[in-house]
């Protein structure tokens, strides 16, 4: 299930918001959740009279609230603590072996993955022996149907596909059948929609793979399910809002995305990923510059070992924050610290140099510029930069599209007003500017001159491989859409569709298709 590859790589530029450094946290993020609905879930029929039940439940909240925190080793203290005082209840065993599929998730070492399998099979034994006594046991059905969901994420990153689906749908059998013995547990609904939406993303090329095992998967039920648990559940609450969040992030939500993300943020602020996250989605999906800063300096005021990597990334998004607002020097500042910091992710480190030298050829210095692209010749779009200068009214353009992605908007309309009046523009570039006037009237809430600005950009003859056409369609739906009118945001979304062969034009349909199934909602 290639659900973990999600968004483009770092680096694109322009009217549409960065994609990469959300693609840097998503990836890392699919299995960032717990099953914590099954910590107090009690085991009386077959677990000794001289365990200490409310021991076991404390320490295992301990380790929890220590896992959200990303204190892994103090978690699995805890976790091997709750395995010593009761070792046949599968809950210290599930915990243990979920900090290595976190681990696993996030820094993709073998010896990670290949722990998280041996842990989550002492689950499935443990948990087995309690189901040959007692088959509708349904604290045994959540913790063997959980551990089984979470090997098929963690085999999917690893690319088993075929047995990442095979475990998926082992353990969607089991929590089917522990939903039955409770129709009401809205927690049980976390773990079912989870799979159901995910099979629902496998790319059409392996859709095969899943008929074959006699599954096929169900989006907006996956997408009920997961919101049910998020707002009923009782212990599976959290889980719920992280799944939910990445996949209405995927569903361009993000609005509401950012709300269930904020909430895990503000409950565990030691967690520099939580902290990181909530800052990528205010600065590349929500535009909210500042809000992001904010969030980005608390990632990086905590300290956490075991942790740097989203603390060391968070510095560098604080670069793109100051890059947005076109405030340059700033920006290099913390680019170079970024760049400076020992054990950092590479690629991104040298993302950050071409970034440098794009700030020092937007102040005015190529130079300066020419010497970081040169160390970085393999970071896409160096050689272009390399070769070709940017003209003076190329770099007002950046400025502008800059502003429009720190959602400074009247910047933008008071940068495009001079920049359209001249008389050389090329067709393309003239559309592409109107195309961005459009945009940002729209963010202003002037729909009017939005679409007087989409309509100028269609009246230009334009190649046909343009992506400005379709886009302006696109955008035109929207603002149909916002204000009630269906039957128009239908028909400008079909334009939209007739157009092909331009660059994005899978992504992009996938977004108007969506758009679509909205308005039949």
């Amino acid at each position: 299930m290639n659900h973990v590859e999600l968004v483009d790589s770092k680096g694109n530029r322009g009217a549409l918001a960065s994609e990469g450094k959300m693609s840097a946290v998503v990836r890392r993020s699919q299995a960032l959740t717990v099953f914590t609905l099954l910590v107090l879930q009690s085991l009386p029929a077959q677990t000794p009279p001289a365990i200490d039940w409310g021991r076991v439940h404390d320490v295992t909240m301990e380790g929890i609230e220590f896992l959200y925190n990303f204190r892994f080793r103090e978690a699995e203290q805890k976790f091997e603590s709750v395995i010593r005082i009761a070792p046949r209840d599968p809950r210290g065993h599930f915990f243990k072996a979920m900090i290595y599929s976190y681990r696993y998730a996030f820094f993709r070492k073998r010896e990670d993955f290949d722990k998280f399998i041996v842990l989550s099979d002492n689950v499935i034994v443990v948990s087995g022996e309690i189901l040959k006594r007692d088959k509708k046991n349904s604290t045994a059905l959540f913790y063997i149907g959980g551990i089984y969901g979470y090997r098929g994420i963690v085999r999917s990153i690893e690319g088993q596909l075929v047995r990442a689906v095979w475990d998926g749908r082992k353990g969607y059998g089991y929590l089917e059948d522990a939903v039955k013995n409770n129709p009401a547990n809205a927690d049980a609904e976390m773990g079912l929609g989870l799979f159901n939406y995910m099979i629902s993303q496998i790319p059409a090329s392996f859709r095969w793979i899943v008929k074959l095992m006699g599954f096929g998967g169900d989006r907006g039920l996956g997408l009920e399910q997961l919101e049910r648990a998020a707002t009923k559940g009782l212990y599976a609450r959290n889980e719920a809002r992280q799944w939910l969040s990445q996949f209405l992030q995927q569903e361009e939500e993000y609005e509401r995305a950012f709300q269930l993300i904020d909430q895990l943020a503000s409950a565990y602020p030691q967690n520099p990923f939580y902290e990181l996250y909530r800052g990528n989605s205010l600065l590349y999906r929500l535009r909210r510059a500042d809000a992001a800063l904010a969030s980005y300096q608390r990632a990086t005021a905590i300290e956490n070992a075991e942790a740097e990597y989203f603390i060391n990334a968070a510095i560098d998004q604080i670069g793109d924050v100051y890059r947005y607002r076109n405030d340059f020097p700033e920006a290099i500042k913390w680019y170079s610290a970024f760049v400076a910091v020992q054990n950092a992710d590479t690629s991104t480190q040298s993302r950050a140099r071409y970034w440098i030298g794009f700030c020092y050829e937007l102040m005015g210095d190529r130079q300066r510029a020419l010497s970081y692209y040169k160390s970085v010749p393999h970071v896409r779009g160096t050689e272009q930069r390399i070769t070709t200068p940017l003209t003076k009214e190329e770099i007002e353009i950046e400025k502008l599209n800059n502003f429009y992605s720190a959602g400074e908007y009247t910047k933008v309309v008071e940068g495009l007003h001079p920049l359209l009046m001249l008389t050389n523009l090329s067709p393309q570039r003239r559309a592409g500017l109107l195309l961005l006037s459009g945009r940002t009237r729209g963010e202003l809430k002037d729909p009017e001159n939005a679409l007087k600005a989409f309509e100028a950009a269609l009246a230009i003859a334009l190649p046909k491989d343009s992506p400005i056409p379709p886009n302006c369609y696109y955008e035109r739906g929207l603002i149909h859409r916002k204000n009630g009118r269906k039957d128009l945001a239908k028909l400008e979304f079909e334009k939209a569709l007739t157009f092909s062969d331009f660059a994005g034009e899978r992504w992009f349909k996938q977004r108007v298709e969506r758009e679509l199934k909205r308005l039949e909602q």
